[in-house]
């Protein structure tokens, strides 16, 4: 036992990097092509040691495999992204789960990073999708690093999304959607809930958004001013939905500039719909890929329309793993279907 130990210790050793004092880490991360030059918590022993000890220890557990280098996420090097983001110890697992979801097989990851939209989930740099070399956007957005929101439970006047797909309410979830980043929905005037999903239908229903000529997912975040007054007058959360996924389409003709460019059949689009001039082309092709979240402050008349990556991605809803008092790992819930629901 001794000499394992021994072995042990010198095996660690070995991997620890040492840098003259008076380094500038940060700069020095990014000469590595560890970081993207912003600021970083460094990764001490003591600091990823206890990361590491709220992922469960065994730090040589491959958590993952993350596109698009399909680089393996072991628990060691997953608690050392964690402590360089500025994450505490206890967020550990909801770190973890939102990797394990974002590499679960329908979200596409290797999709996700590899086009050139600028759909963007939240990357850590064990997957190598670095700008300019694996990850292909054309035009990036900020939220490649920090889109990141929590559902307003307090403010909403419906049941949480993760209550609503079967969750308790005392279970925590993270939820991980390809996106684009979020399309801005300005309505002071309207006292129905009509008016106030009619400026949301009118900032879904472009030619320019991914789900316009791609389908797919997409989410609505409602502000909590704007979901009480849809809520004042009875609308329920379903409600809502069928009347985006109703009335938000573009004409067929539209879509093809009226084949000003020719005759274009677009495969990207659900075989039932119609190629005709008048048709109406939906923006999602069922309610169930509306999203809906009530998030954000007490004030302000805003909401949000996000539109996703078609249909090359479905979103993942995922539990948090933790420990319950007597040490057994509950088991993750993850319900397989058409988005991962």
């Amino acid at each position: 036992m001794a000499q394992q130990a021994r072995t042990a210790s010198a095996e660690t050793e070995a991997n620890v990097v040492r840098v003259p004092a008076g380094t500038d880490l940060i700069e020095w991360y990014f000469e590595q092509g560890w970081t993207d030059g912003l600021p970083v918590v460094p990764p001490t022993r003591a600091r990823v040691d206890a990361a590491l000890a709220a992922l469960g220890g065994e730090a040589d557990l491959v958590e993952c495999k993350v596109p698009p280098r399909h680089g393996s996420l072991s628990r060691e090097i997953l608690a050392i992204n964690i402590v360089m983001a500025g994450c505490k110890p206890e967020y550990a697992p909801v770190v973890r789960a939102a990797m394990l979801a974002l590499t679960a097989g329908a979200f596409n990851l290797n999709g996700v990073q590899a086009t050139t939209h600028m759909a963007a989930p939240l990357l850590l740099n064990v997957g190598g999708g670095r700008p300019g070399e694996l990850d292909k956007s054309t035009l990036g957005h900020p939220g490649k690093y920090t889109y990141c929101v929590a559902e307003n439970e307090a403010a909403s006047p419906w049941a949480p999304y993760h209550v609503e797909k079967g969750f308790n309410a005392e279970d925590s979830t993270v939820f991980v959607l390809a996106a684009e980043p979020p399309h801005s929905v300005t309505n002071h005037v309207a006292n129905d809930p009509e008016g106030v999903l009619d400026s949301i239908v009118s900032a879904m229903s472009t030619i320019a958004n991914n789900n316009a000529v791609s389908s797919g997912h997409c989410a609505v975040i409602i502000g909590p001013e704007h979901a009480r007054t849809i809520a004042g007058r009875g609308w329920t959360r379903h409600d809502v939905r069928n009347y985006l996924a109703m009335h938000a389409y573009n004409l067929f003709s539209e879509l093809t500039f009226k084949e000003r460019y020719g005759k274009i059949y677009n495969r990207n689009l659900p075989k039932w719909y119609k190629r005709e001039p008048e048709a109406r082309i939906p923006i999602v092709p069922s309610p169930d890929n509306i999203h809906l979240f009530v998030v954000g402050g007490a004030a302000g008349r805003f909401s949000a329309f996000i539109p996703g990556w078609g249909h090359m991605s479905s979103p993942v809803l995922r539990s948090i793993e933790t420990v319950d008092e007597s040490r057994v790992r509950k088991a993750p819930i993850c319900v397989d279907g058409t988005c991962y629901l």
